[in-house]
């Protein structure tokens, strides 16, 4: 029950992401005169269905909330390629970075399958790579990194922040936890991003943590 009421009060964190990426196509669309653009249209019209659908099923598994209580899950586990999921999210999430700014997807295998959520793994990634780009203080690096050891996926999310103390790894993936820094209160948020990471793939009986770098930090 404690993991289900903490699962519904970080969704209606995770439906913000969906609708700012769809607000930046539709805002792209009227502004910039692409209309004499068809390749551009069609791009931003891809990205806004692919996102329209996205926050459809996120409303959909809140809304269903009681009938998965009541089947004790709130997995739907299939079999997927998590190749296939982090490049689509790379595609979406490159619309948000300013000029200069990269997302990098190595993976050590073409494609890497695995029983789980695609929909809320695809939250999991798509929250790191968000936080990397609002809080980074230059321009945004990020690499994304995927590979299979003894049977267990492993996915990196790697960026060239500005880290995060030693002392706050494990808190930050405390409910409403901010780290108490005055760049970071400069961004908008509720510190649930983390919390829903952590719960989600604590469903998935696996592990999140984060390591610095020289510079930023890596969430594996």
């Amino acid at each position: 029950n404690e993991l289900r009421n903490e699962f519904i009060s970080n969704m209606t964190h995770e439906l913000k992401t969906p609708v700012a990426t769809l607000s930046v196509a539709l805002e792209s669309l009227g502004k910039y005169g692409l209309i004499n653009d068809p390749t551009a249209v069609d791009e931003y019209i891809r990205l806004a269905s692919l996102e329209t659908k996205r926050l459809d099923s996120l409303i959909n598994r809140v809304l269903n909330q009681s009938i998965l209580e009541q089947k004790g899950t709130t997995l739907e586990i299939e079999n997927f390629d998590i190749n296939a999921l982090i490049r689509e999210i790379a595609d979406i999430m490159r619309q948000r970075l300013g000029a200069g700014g990269t997302i990098e997807f190595h993976p050590e295998e073409e494609i890497l399958n695995l029983n789980g959520d695609s929909l809320f793994l695809k939250e999991v990634v798509v929250n790191l790579i968000d936080n990397s780009i609002k809080y980074c203080d230059k321009t945004p690096v990020i690499k994304i990194e995927s590979k299979k050891n003894n049977g267990i996926a492993i996915i990196s999310v790697s960026d060239n922040g500005p880290g995060i103390p030693q002392e706050y790894h494990k808190k930050i993936f405390e409910k409403f936890f901010r780290l108490p820094t005055a760049n970071v209160h400069n961004i908008k948020g509720y510190g649930l991003g983390l919390s829903f990471a952590s719960l989600i793939i604590r469903l998935h009986k696996g592990e999140i943590m984060v390591r610095n770098l020289n510079p930023g930090c890596s969430f594996i």
